[in-house]
């Protein structure tokens, strides 16, 4: 695995689910795969966990359910949203359309403008944007619209609260966010009131989490990191060189020697902090990877293994590359393949494939074997369903 995709792993939370990803945690699971239609073409189904089909192949694109809908696009490259009978709840007729998030999702119409509907289908935010982001809205019901190629955020009847004037800008977390204006990063609150005035020394790294957010500064040699609460003030100075999210009460932070930008990560030695700054864990790992669910991926010696909140190997370094703990399974790599392993190490699915879906699949395991085809695998090992 690439540098940039162990910054993508690790240092972001923001992360793209392949095809074959769901999102319901529902009784019952249902798989978005490529299968033959009775015509003869491959379009996109869904298959239960036994690998049966539920709703058969008829879609030239499709993801996921999502808190018991999916979108999905038909052969006029139109986009509507779906049940788990395959019904359609609200007609195909966008020109593309995003997941549901707390019953409302930005939709992009036939004027190529974007608007807000709710899920029954009815417009509640009429299409008139350049693009617009849903996701975040919970926060303070303001949502990131683009307007006249301008940054600015509207409530849920589309009024314009806080005026398009930034050059970028990120969905508002904790209700917060930031924007950039004059290529300079700063900090507002949901009354567009800056918390931190865009400046040219601003380097923030990612949106607040758990009260705080990651921030650095230019300083007179290069920029080092610490974190700052809602209301801009430190509260661990920056000081290292570099530092990610908190993650189950825990950040992790690196130290080294001289400035290095984000494709030299293995000039540092990376170790843990709680909220008040203090080392729990002492840097000494090459890389290492957020906590979930009470453990975290680190490098040591040039393998990665699994730390405990008390920084004892649990899962020793074995491994070319370990990604985070979901639902109790992390992937591993070794030898150039690919499988899974349970919180103890043990095997759960076979260290033997060539590529692996994001993450473990609501009880079925999406792998892609030597062969070259994408196969769906259950907790026996049994494969229950190959894609064409």
């Amino acid at each position: 695995m690439s540098i940039k995709e162990i910054l993508k792993a690790f240092f972001y939370k923001n992360q793209i689910e392949s095809k074959g990803q769901e999102a319901n945690t529902e009784d019952i699971a249902l798989f978005c795969v490529k299968g033959k239609a009775a015509n003869g073409e491959i379009l996109y189904g869904y298959i239960n966990i036994k690998g049966e089909f539920v709703i058969e192949p008829q879609f030239v694109e499709a993801r996921g359910f999502v808190n018991e809908v999916a979108v999905v696009c038909t052969a006029n490259n139109k986009w509507g949203y779906i049940d788990k009978k395959g019904k359609y709840i609200i007609k195909p007729q966008f020109v593309y359309a995003s997941d549901f998030y707390n019953e409302l999702t930005e939709v992009r119409s036939a004027n190529s403008k974007w608007g807000v509907i709710d899920k029954k289908g009815k417009y509640v935010i009429n299409p008139q944007f350049e693009s617009l982001t849903v996701a975040g809205s919970s926060d303070c019901g303001l949502l990131l619209a683009n307007i006249n190629d301008k940054y600015g955020y509207i409530n849920t009847e589309g009024k314009i609260v806080i005026e398009p004037i930034y050059e970028a800008a990120n969905p508002f977390r904790e209700d917060v966010a930031w924007v950039k204006k004059i290529d300079c990063y700063g900090l507002i609150n949901k009354y567009g009131e800056y918390i931190i005035p865009p400046r040219p020394s601003c380097y923030p790294v990612n949106d607040f989490n758990e009260g705080l957010a990651c921030v650095g500064f230019q300083g007179n040699a290069f920029v080092k990191y610490g974190y700052i609460n809602k209301t801009g003030e430190w509260v661990i100075k920056s000081q290292f060189h570099k530092a990610s999210s908190f993650s189950e009460g825990l950040a992790n932070v690196g130290f080294g020697d001289g400035p290095c930008d984000y494709g030299s990560f293995y000039q540092y030695k990376y170790g843990y902090i709680n909220k008040d700054g203090q080392f729990v864990i002492e840097p000494q790992f090459q890389l290492a990877g957020p906590f979930r669910e009470g453990l975290a991926t680190v490098e040591s010696g040039g393998k990665w293994g699994a730390i405990n909140r008390n920084g004892e190997f649990v899962i020793k370094p074995q491994f070319d590359f370990m990604c985070y703990f979901k639902d109790g399974l992390a992937e591993v790599k070794k030898d150039g393949k690919w499988g899974y392993v349970d919180r103890n190490g043990n095997i759960a699915l076979p260290i033997q494939y060539d590529e692996l879906s994001i993450n473990y699949n609501n009880g079925l395991f999406v792998v892609k074997d030597f062969d070259g085809k994408w196969k769906y695998i259950n907790k026996k090992g049994e494969c229950v369903y190959i894609a064409p």
